[in-house]
Order: structure tokens, then C-alpha cells, then sequence
């Protein structure tokens, strides 16, 4: 006797927008905080002097790629 299942079932009204909505926001949400992240790096930096820039490997000139690529 073989046992078969039924894989397609139907949602709710509105369940796939409601987590298209809620993925939205999630993504919103990461965005906002990766460019806080980023703001806040870029300011510290730019608090270091050129001598402690230097030592980690930075110039001044990278800071500001360095926040917006991520990389430099």
C-alpha cells in the first residue's frame, strides 16, 4: 500500500503578501542599520589622527571609501 501526501495546500487570503510586507520591513530595517553602522565607522575614523590611521593601515583619502564599499 503506498502512502501518498498532499504537498500543495493553499495559504491563508493575504498570508503572501503579509510576508512580503514583513520581509520589506526586515530588509528595510538591516539597510537603516547598515548605514548607521557605517556612519558611525566613518566617524570614529575621521576622530583618529594621521599617525593612528597609519598604523592600521589607512589614509585618510580611504575612509571614505572604506565606509561606502565596505572595502577599499
Amino acid at each position: 500500500m503506498a502512502i501518498t501526501t498532499n504537498t500543495q495546500t493553499t495559504l491563508p487570503l493575504g498570508a503572501i503578501t503579509l510576508y512580503r510586507v514583513v520581509s520589506g520591513l526586515s530588509e528595510a530595517i538591516s539597510r537603516v542599520q547598515a548605514w548607521r553602522d557605517a556612519r558611525r565607522t566613518a566617524q570614529i575614523l575621521s576622530g583618529l589622527s594621521t599617525r593612528q590611521l597609519e598604523d592600521i593601515g589607512l589614509t585618510r583619502a580611504d575612509i571614505e571609501t572604506l565606509v561606502t564599499t565596505g572595502r577599499f
